[in-house]
């Protein structure tokens, strides 16, 4: 065996040197992963940075659904109001008509040379 034929001391140097290769390769994976990782949490960064400014658009256009909503609301309130008040007017105006009407009506009955006196 190629041991037997080697020192104590030279097989713990080749013992040491593949644990440095060894050692060495890991590290290299290990740097890999690591760098890996790190094009990932930017990835992650980016994606969650994204969603942030989707989620401040949403919250955005709520709002101002929202506030279209109010002003809808007060103005269908304000014509509703209105359309009350044109109601009143035009039922009081139909009283006025149904009154001038039965006055009319009066007058009519009346005979000609009644009226002229």
């Amino acid at each position: 065996m190629a041991l037997a034929n080697k020192s104590p001391l030279e097989i713990a140097k080749e013992v040491f040197l593949d644990a440095r290769r060894q050692a060495m390769v890991a590290a290299m994976e290990l740097a890999d992963e690591l760098k890996r990782l790190k094009e990932l949490n930017e990835v992650w960064k980016h994606q969650q940075r994204m969603s942030m400014n989707a989620l401040d658009g949403s919250i955005e256009e709520i709002r101002n659904a929202t506030t279209i909503i109010r002003y809808l609301s007060k103005n269908a309130k304000d014509i509703d109001e209105k359309m009350k008040n044109a109601k009143k007017k035009s039922n009081n105006a139909e009283e006025k008509l149904k009154d001038a009407l039965k006055k009319l009506q009066v007058l009519q009955s009346i005979p000609s040379f009644a009226r002229a006196a």
